[in-house]
């Protein structure tokens, strides 16, 4: 578990330490009137010498609400139990204890009464935890040790709202400096503010939030639409919650928890600015893609005389994005059917702007229900609209699909809109399950809380969850790689609530996620997640279920860094109980938690990826490497986030090869200068991490070249994809060049899609 800390100020006379040791239990909380909360925080302040990580203080903060354990209690089982204290001020002579009490409470020395007097006079033989204690209460009587205090509390208070995971050496700057001064506090606070680790967690940008759709009716003369633009309107922009009777509009924004608004494109056509356009067409394309595509590409002249294109483009850079514009196609389908689908549009623009995809579906899907059914049922229209709205769910958010091996099956058994879009109920009524964490994640949008240490931690019903900014409050992540990219465990609770009203039980699920594994090891194709095997209804997790995680060292790219060990969890549900879960985790040591640039975003194939493995845990950055063709081919990278140094990189071939990566320190003359770092890698199929020697440094505002270069016994076209750059699909932050032999350099769009960077 992990403990709390509290500040004290200088010197008190033998009598109140007498008072204060001898006094009833709860003498910290009569005499102060501080909130549990603050008293926490200066119970991890002055012991630990760091503000309260969030899971911490708020577990610490309901056992004592709760009458479980006394401050007094918990004052000395951090001194007498905790590692991080023994391991700190525990090592420490009385005169270091002391010193050092008055730095983290006060953020000064002791005066000379004060060492005295706790080192060699009447207080010292006052243990640790009651010493914490007299310090605290003693500072009442100093108006700036006092306010020094109230500073550092508030400080570790913003730390701790913000930051999104454990981590020490950020926890102990956050209230490191702060005194009795306003502007000591104002640095604390802007210092935490601006950090990248901090950003994920602040509100989204207005513009970030809003989902503009629109939607084209297709109306073929040979397959005309069968449903009225009434119909049309309620299935997508009807804002009531309805089990039975699903809309898009409350469906996903209630799914997200109204982070985002799902809002119709301004037209003109028919009803304007219903977001709905009706086209007419000569031939129902039929199943074939590639008349689909170019029905699809054909269509945007139509589509643009009913909008104005250029007021969409907000940032005015010539492509649609998903903040600014989707496109989605409902095709009459009374004989004829497409299969339904999210796809690239090659070469679409309206004019010179650019869109990339867009989405198709049946305007009925209802025939499926006695191929997958077979019911009879009144509740058709719900299938067909379950159906429009996974297909939105990749659209509008990338969530991936869910299904089984070979796209058949239920593999998270009813637990996905991205799986089985239309459950069936015992009465033969069709609804649409919510969206499980991985879904929420995948579109970037949402975060889970991060469970980094032993603990116990509660679960409430993923589906009406409180949102802290942007973090889910009850979907929980175990990371089983430190670097937090590869293997983790997501874990919720699903009551039959809302849409969820058509799952089969109340469950608690967890979720294996292989964020970089396009196949699993069961051959499924279509998930990068698996529902990890429960004694309960469809694989929930019961009291009676321990689960046992350990990462993966067995497989290319799975392995931490050679100096590292990978620990053991063992996950076990406590109680299922007045609408929560108990959950503990125990785990042996976690050793240091690093991380990468960017958040897991991989759901189409994972493409064009370049990650930089960093310590601390970068924000939502995305720096793509970019390598041509030939066999020597130079990205440079710039750094504006918190990333210190380099430990390696992440390279996914097509087949084994052998890779030299080199770094420099920057490019002259259109040539790598300076190298840095230079090692030679056997690499297998698939993904591989490899580690350098030695960490290289990389200062933020500083900037690095890499250099990859295949051996040359190796043939480039059989070893990498290689892609044309195409604008919001990679954007590479970072400038490019290729050669032929290595000393010739030219800059170039053309990229090589699966190689990443790592660092710590």
């Amino acid at each position: 578990m992990l403990y709390l800390s509290r500040m004290i100020s200088r010197c008190c006379i033998a009598l109140m330490v007498w008072a204060l040791i001898f006094s009833p239990l709860g003498a910290f909380a009569q005499q102060t009137d501080r909130t549990t909360a603050s008293q926490v925080q200066l119970l991890y302040i002055s012991l630990l010498g760091r503000a309260a990580d969030r899971e911490g203080l708020a577990y610490w903060q309901q056992q004592i609400d709760s009458g479980n354990i006394t401050l007094e209690q918990l004052r000395a089982n951090i001194v007498n139990s905790q590692d991080e204290y023994k391991n700190g001020l525990g090592k420490m002579s009385r005169t270091e204890l002391v010193t050092a009490l008055y730095k983290n409470l006060f953020e000064r020395e002791p005066d000379a009464a004060g060492l005295s007097y706790w080192t060699t006079g009447g207080g010292s033989t006052v243990n640790a935890d009651q010493l914490t204690l007299a310090l605290i209460n003693g500072a009442k009587d100093n108006a700036q040790d006092k306010q020094t205090l109230s500073n550092k509390t508030q400080a570790a208070g913003y730390y701790t709202k913000y930051y999104r995971s454990e981590d020490a050496q950020a926890a102990a700057k956050a209230v490191a400096g702060v005194s009795n001064t306003t502007s000591s506090l104002q640095a604390s606070i802007q210092n935490t503010h601006t950090t990248e680790k901090v950003i994920e967690a602040l509100p989204l940008p207005q513009m970030d939030k809003q989902r503009p759709l629109l939607t084209v009716l297709m109306d073929f003369t040979d397959e005309p639409l069968s449903k009225t633009l009434a119909e049309h309107t309620e299935r997508l922009w009807d804002t009531k919650v309805d089990t039975f009777k699903v809309s898009a509009k409350p469906y996903f924004e209630s799914n997200f928890y109204h982070q985002i608004e799902l809002i119709p494109v301004p037209e003109t056509e028919g009803v304007e600015n219903d977001g709905i356009i009706t086209i007419k067409g000569e031939k129902h394309p039929g199943k074939d893609f590639k008349e689909i595509s170019q029905l699809v590409k054909n269509m945007l002249p139509k589509i643009e005389q009913y909008i104005d294109v250029k007021a969409l483009d907000k940032n005015s850079d010539g492509i649609l994005t998903v903040n600014e514009f989707s496109l989605f196609f409902v095709f009459g389908s009374k004989n004829n059917f497409i299969t339904p689908h999210v796809s690239s549009l090659a070469d679409g623009k309206f004019e010179d702007v650019v869109i990339y995809t867009y989405g198709a579906a049946n305007e009925d899907d209802s025939y499926l229900m006695d191929s997958r059914g077979n019911r009879t049922s009144e509740n058709f229209e719900n299938f067909s609209t379950g159906t429009v709205i996974h297909e939105l769910g990749h659209l509008l958010f990338g969530a991936g699909d869910r299904y089984g091996a070979g796209a058949t099956g239920n593999l998270f058994a009813n637990g996905s809109m991205m799986d089985t879009a239309n459950v069936f109920t015992p009465d033969g009524k069709v609804g649409v399950p919510n969206m499980m964490s991985l879904d929420k994640l995948e579109s970037g949008l949402l975060n889970a809380v991060d469970v980094t240490r032993q603990s116990r931690f509660t679960l409430k019903d993923l589906n009406t969850s409180a949102i802290d900014n942007s973090t889910i409050v009850q979907s929980k992540r175990i990371w089983l790689d430190p670097y937090k990219l590869r293997s983790s465990v997501l874990l919720e609770y699903r009551q039959q609530t809302t849409f969820d009203a058509v799952q089969p039980a109340e469950r608690v699920m967890a979720v294996q996620v292989e964020s970089l594994s396009h196949l699993l090891e069961n051959g499924a194709a279509y998930t990068r997640g698996k529902l990890l095997a429960g004694s309960g209804t469809n694989k929930s997790l019961t009291t009676a279920d321990k689960l046992t995680l350990t990462a993966r060292t067995n497989t290319p790219g799975y392995k931490d860094h050679p100096s590292k060990t990978n620990p053991t969890f063992e996950l076990q549900v406590e109680s299922i109980a007045d609408n929560r879960v108990e959950v503990s985790l125990q785990a042996d040591d976690l050793g240091e938690r690093r991380g990468h640039l960017r958040y897991d975003r991989l759901p189409k194939g994972e493409e064009g990826i370049l990650i930089l493995y960093a310590r601390p845990n970068m924000a939502d950055e995305t720096s793509y490497i970019a390598v041509s063709d030939k066999p020597y081919a130079v990205t440079q990278f710039f750094n504006n986030t918190n990333l210190t140094s380099i430990d390696g990189f992440e390279l996914r071939l097509k087949k084994a090869a052998k890779v030299t990566v080199e770094v420099y320190e920057k490019m002259v003359d259109n040539k790598p200068f300076n190298r840095l770092a230079s090692q030679s890698y056997d690499l297998a199929k698939n993904w591989n991490r490899g580690f350098f020697n030695t960490p290289i440094d990389f200062p933020r505002n500083s900037s690095l070249v890499l250099l990859v270069k295949l051996d040359e016994s190796s043939d480039q076209n059989e070893v990498f994809e290689v892609v044309d750059y195409l604008g919001d699909t990679f954007q590479p932050n970072a400038q490019l060049w290729h050669s032929e032999d290595g000393n010739s350099y030219q800059k170039t769009d053309r990229v090589w899609k699966h190689i990443l960077l790592l660092s710590e």
